[in-house]
């Protein structure tokens, strides 16, 4: 037996008589069988401490915000070892173009309330992106028999050299039985591809633990059936419509700091095409786009982190604390202030089991 944490406890306090309410933890759930799946989200083990610091970048270097930072810190990333960290030092940084993190390094600050980086608003960029800036898929194969949600492996119709621990998107056109489009998303319409390849909203990203022959498995289950009905495909990640593989960036990320300042629909920092990547304890504001988007990446965290006051918290676009698409998957949100936003969190196209 457990008890429900739904019970009414707070009646107690109006001097009222609370009743203790006990189920069986096997019927406790109020959600159907068939929409469950495994939740097991983020970094196992939680986000790494990192502690070899590789550089130091000093605010006073550029006038404490007098001059353009983005050279200077982007060369201390560029040249610092995978697993080690690059420091910014208390102060203001003026950041005129996005800071790129490609490998798995960690961009540090003093904590939210020293270390500040703002964008001249106006800009169009965001502060940083982990990840792949613009990323497209390639090599797209058909699946040669279902994935039933739950399962691990698939057959595809074929298998091109993937590697163990690689990360591609499997998707699939929507079931028309559940599914209609809007009368403004006709055949064609730009709208279709928003945060999916075209015509795609139903899709989850996944990490490749073995290859055998044509019968990939994954590390996590998936999370809905891919059924060959809707045309289940399995794509790789790029940097350009049908260019070469470009793998994803791991174990990297953002720590202790401030950012402010990125428009034009750009948002602040971004996660794309990422894995086991975080942002922690950052205070994110006055952002015209996604404050922190995670866009197509896997087992991410963002966590104890204030996200408030977009530019534009007025209905109809732009102005998100959170946002969680292109079927980024088994990602983790934990403990974080977001307010004063068109939306505090928004899912769009996203994978399950975040």
């Amino acid at each position: 037996m457990c008890r429900n944490p739904y019970a009414a406890d707070l009646v107690t306090s109006l001097g009222l008589l609370a009743t203790l309410v006990w189920a069986t933890c096997a019927t406790a759930s109020i959600v159907p069988a068939d929409r469950q799946t495994l939740w097991n989200p983020g970094i196992p083990g939680g986000v790494p401490h990192r502690t070899t610091i590789c550089a130091t970048v000093s605010a006073s270097t550029y006038g404490n915000g007098a001059q353009d930072a983005p050279v200077g810190i982007q060369a201390a990333v560029n040249a610092c070892p995978t697993g080690q960290v690059v420091q910014l030092s208390a102060g203001e940084f003026k950041i005129t173009a996005t800071l790129l993190i490609t490998k798995g390094v960690v961009l540090r600050g003093k904590g939210p309330a020293l270390t500040k980086l703002k964008m001249p608003v106006g800009t169009n960029a965001n502060l940083i992106t982990i990840g792949t800036r613009w990323f497209k898929m390639t090599q797209a194969i058909d699946l040669a028999g279902d994935a039933r949600k739950g399962s691990r492996t698939v057959r595809l119709a074929r298998a091109p050299g993937f590697a163990v621990g690689e990360i591609v998107l499997v998707d699939q056109l929507p079931d028309p039985s559940v599914t209609r489009w809007s009368a403004k998303s006709p055949p064609g319409n730009a709208s279709r591809s928003w945060f999916m390849r075209p015509d795609r909203p139903v899709g989850q990203v996944m990490e490749i633990a073995s290859v055998s022959g044509s019968t990939v498995t994954f590390t996590t289950p998936f999370h809905i059936d891919m059924t060959q009905a809707f045309t289940a495909q399995l794509a790789r990640f790029s940097n350009a419509d049908g260019g070469p593989v470009v793998p994803s960036v791991r174990n990297a990320g953002v720590e202790d700091l401030y950012v402010s300042g990125g428009s034009k629909g750009q948002g602040n920092i971004k996660l794309a095409n990422a894995a086991y990547s975080w942002v922690k304890n950052i205070e994110s504001d006055n952002q015209d786009g996604e404050s922190v988007a995670v866009d197509a990446s896997f087992r991410c965290i963002v966590r104890d982190s204030y996200i408030h006051s977009t530019q534009n918290p007025n209905p109809g676009g732009g102005g998100y604390g959170i946002s969680i698409s292109w079927h980024s998957a088994d990602n983790l949100v934990e403990n974080n202030i977001v307010w004063n936003m068109n939306k505090v969190m928004v899912m769009r196209a996203s994978g399950g089991g975040n």
